[in-house]
């Protein structure tokens, strides 16, 4: 039996109930989050006042339009994330390694998904959080394959010292290493990391690319340096990963959405 939700946690479910299936009525969301039609009232006030909701001249409830590109690619991350569990686990299987799958957002590197090694936590960046597209082998992927126009603005805002931060003592800030690193990278086709995200981390990342050649996400295998970095062990990872990514865009392709996903716009 289900918990019911209270306070801010039925806000949250009016919230997703609207982005995701709205504009809605008071009765659908009476329906779909079960509370009395004067709670829904409540909820929709709050979020009224808060111009995260707005009332349509229908009478109907739906997001802000402020609001509304910034749900989507929330709700595609989630769907895109959920599709590519299947081939994250088949590589955590392969590797023995923790597996993270990221995508950009901004200037930052998301974590939509983390699989640990088979028997230890690696450490490193978890489920949701956040690193600079200068730290680590996955932001960098990020970066490398983000197009021209954007990694030029990305230089300028770190020329201004607003984009590439440190996040150990080892991390990459120096502009011109970032820049020759982000070719060596599109070259040959992956990217490596140690103790620049994560003291005592070393990964291995590779992009995962739509039709169009847009950087959907990065993927990544990572655990303690003595683990990844001998290099005949990287070659069987960068083989590994970039099987996954494959298995990844063809699963796009399958369900039609092979090209760039809302969130790269």
């Amino acid at each position: 039996m289900s918990t019911p939700l209270t306070g801010f946690g039925r806000t949250i479910a009016l919230y997703n109930l609207v982005a995701e299936e709205g504009p809605v009525t008071i009765t659908e969301i009476v329906g779909g989050l079960n509370v009395p039609r004067s709670t829904a009232y409540r909820l929709v006030s709050s979020l009224l006042d808060e111009s995260i909701l707005y009332r349509k001249a229908s009478g109907e409830i739906d997001l802000h339009p402020s609001h509304m590109a910034k749900a989507r690619r929330s709700i595609d991350r989630l769907t895109f994330r959920q599709q590519a569990l299947p081939a994250l686990l088949k590589l955590r299987t392969s590797t023995n390694l923790a597996v993270l799958l990221s995508v950009q957002h901004e200037d930052m590197a998301l974590c939509l998904a983390r699989m640990e090694g088979t028997s230890y936590h690696a450490g490193g960046m978890e489920e949701g959080a956040h690193l600079p597209l200068n730290a680590g082998a996955a932001p960098r992927v990020l970066l490398a394959y983000s197009g021209e126009a954007f990694i030029e603005k990305w230089f300028s805002r770190a020329a201004r010292g607003s984009s590439a931060q440190h996040v150990t003592h080892r991390t990459l800030v120096d502009l011109e290493i970032i820049r020759r690193r982000l070719s060596v990278t599109r070259s040959r086709g992956f990217e490596l990391s140690t103790d620049d995200s994560h003291l005592g981390l070393s990964s291995i990342a590779v992009p995962v690319l739509s039709t169009t050649g847009g950087c959907v996400a990065a993927l990544t295998c990572a655990g303690e340096t003595h683990l990844v970095m001998r290099q005949e062990k990287v070659d069987v990872i960068v083989e590994a990963l970039q099987k996954a990514a494959s298995q990844i865009a063809a699963d796009m392709r399958e369900r039609g959405s092979a090209g760039n996903p809302p969130w790269l716009y």
